[in-house]
């Protein structure tokens, strides 16, 4: 459950970023403190990037 909820709060600071309210090493910082680990972060945000991107 507590992945899915982190999921949900990573999600909400990219949105975050895509609207300009935060800058990309925020979010960076952000994604790691949500995932522990720089390269889970950087996984999940190309996978997440790919969607809301469309590629």
């Amino acid at each position: 459950m507590k992945e899915i909820e982190n999921e949900e709060i990573a999600k909400y600071y990219v949105d975050e970023y895509i609207n300009y309210k935060i800058d990309l090493e925020t979010l960076h910082d952000k994604l790691y403190r949500i995932f522990g680990s720089y390269k889970v972060a950087v996984g999940w945000f190309s996978d997440y990037w790919r969607v809301v991107k469309g590629v």
